[in-house]
């Protein structure tokens, strides 16, 4: 229905020409419209409309004919406006001239999409538009058990849909109460070349507000997440997010980008604090790895690591290229069951072996080239205290070495025995070095010459220095006598004074 005036203006000809309809209504499906319209200039129509209705979304899928949405209940409600020359509305370039200003609210229930079998049970928006710039006064979505809350401004927005090479910046604000990742994740329409790479395009800037109550994909676990992403052409970035996770916490910093070829290099620092590590290796799927898992592990930790790699369009990591280095500090911890232990069988009770517990272990870890290198450290523990070091491939062979103080070896192995003084014979000062190579289910141990070694030689320049300044001290002796090593022709090592 409408009413109006039609005349063909002053000069009675197409130019003056002019239509105007100050009522019109119509139904769109179930839905009613009403508006206004004006129209002049018939050899270059310019119009001026403006519409307020509403309209089902069953109505409005079969109206648009989409090729990805199967069905959906609701309405839709809208209030917009369009001035501009008409033949500009046929082209993207020409519509950047239009004038468009409008206000949409959607409420739609059992969304159901052609690929896949996700569906949305709910989703709210209401929203405005200014010219180039889209804002979102409220999108709440609802997906199985999840949720979404979005607020904030799209600048540029048309310019961005209709060209190529407009720009795209937007400032958002995302909470949620619930967010499972396997629900959140909906079918995309595939790309016509499923060969091409992927690409993160140049024009968007993003700065988004995260605040996540609980966060949960497959079995990793967080709560109270909250910091800021910023998304700026190929390159995305976290100043921080912080996490309650793994009866612990975390703080996550890093950059993410995206290379011509499609793949993804990640640089990023991860804070731990009080992190348990059965739940570490659990929620992570056992970091990928089945050498230890969240079977032989426990333990709290607190460590700060930094990582860089790169990742494939399909997020699969190329270790060849993962380089890792972080300072550790695990306490209270067991390895429990731990198969390559008991290959130490022959030192000690094997039992103790099945669950080696140790009160602190402290060490700055490093993973390059698909190895762990370990530096020495200090192993305390139930079965055997003891010096480690040493490499560990991702292919699970090792290669360490062992220091074990030998007073200790022989009270694991025999009752300590008495001289004629009454006194426990003890070995305190006399260590045993042990090499243990081998992949980890067929470990070998022999005895380590060049630790051995090493150990004597710092051993004796250490006691040099000390008697030097006793001498010095105590006696006012000034003197430049040193203790020098050689080999004999043996190969063996003496050490002479000079």
């Amino acid at each position: 229905y409408c009413k109006g005036e039609f005349s063909n203006g002053a000069k009675h000809n197409l130019q003056s020409s002019y239509i105007h309809l100050p009522t019109l209504r119509f139904q769109l499906g179930t839905g009613q419209v009403e508006g206004s319209l004006e129209l002049s200039d018939f050899t270059n129509p310019h119009i001026n409309l403006a519409l307020k209705g509403n309209s089902s979304l069953s109505d409005l899928i079969g109206f648009t004919q989409s090729n990805w949405i199967e069905e959906a209940d609701g309405t839709i409600q809208f209030d917009i406006a369009v001035n501009g020359n008409l033949n500009n509305l046929k082209s993207k370039q020409g519509f950047l001239d239009t004038e468009t200003k409008g206000h949409i609210s959607l409420d739609a229930t059992d969304i159901v999409f052609k690929k896949g079998n996700k569906s949305i049970e709910r989703i709210q928006t209401d929203f405005s538009l200014e010219g180039k710039d889209l804002t979102i006064n409220q999108f709440k979505a609802s997906i199985d058990k999840s949720d979404i809350v979005i607020s904030g401004t799209l600048k540029n927005i048309v310019p961005y849909l209709l060209s190529e090479k407009q720009p795209l910046v937007a400032d958002i604000s995302y909470k949620s109460d619930y967010m499972n990742l396997e629900h959140v994740i909906l079918p995309i329409p595939a790309a016509p070349n499923t060969n091409s790479t992927f690409a993160l395009p140049e024009n968007i800037s993003v700065n988004a507000q995260v605040t996540i109550a609980e966060l949960v994909f497959h079995e990793f676990q967080a709560s109270r997440i909250n910091g800021s992403i910023h998304w700026k052409g190929k390159t995305i970035e976290t100043p921080g997010i912080q996490a309650e996770t793994m009866k612990g916490k975390m703080v996550l910093r890093g950059t993410i980008s995206n290379t011509a070829n499609g793949n993804f290099l990640i640089a990023s620092s991860i804070e731990c604090k009080q992190t348990d590590m059965f739940e570490l290796f659990h929620q992570c799927n056992n970091l990928g790895q089945t050498a230890i898992t969240d079977k032989h592990i426990r333990g709290v930790l607190n460590a700060t690591i930094d990582m860089a790699g790169e990742w494939d369009s399909k997020m699969v990591c190329n270790l060849d290229k993962l380089k890792a280095s972080g300072v550790i500090h695990i306490t209270n911890g067991q390895l429990i069951n731990y198969e390559p232990l008991e290959a130490l069988s022959k030192y000690v009770n094997v039992e103790d072996l099945r669950n080696l517990r140790f009160a602190d272990l402290k060490n700055n870890i490093e993973i390059s080239n698909r190895t762990i290198r370990i530096p020495s450290m200090d192993v305390m523990n139930n079965a055997l205290n003891l010096n480690i070091a040493g490499v560990h491939t991702f292919d699970n062979v090792m290669d360490y070495h062992l220091r074990i103080k030998l007073s200790e070896l022989l009270a694991k192995k025999r009752k300590a025995k008495t001289n004629e003084f009454n006194e426990e014979e003890t070995a305190d000062g006399i260590f045993l070095y042990l090499s243990m190579k081998g992949p980890a289910d067929n470990l070998k141990f022999s005895y380590d010459k060049k630790g051995a070694r090493e150990q004597l030689k710092e051993n004796l320049k250490k006691e040099s220095e000390a008697a030097k300044n006793i001498w010095k001290k105590e006696l006012g002796l000034d003197t430049d006598e040193t203790i020098k090593e050689k080999k004999t022709d043996t190969d063996e090592l003496e050490f002479e004074q000079e």
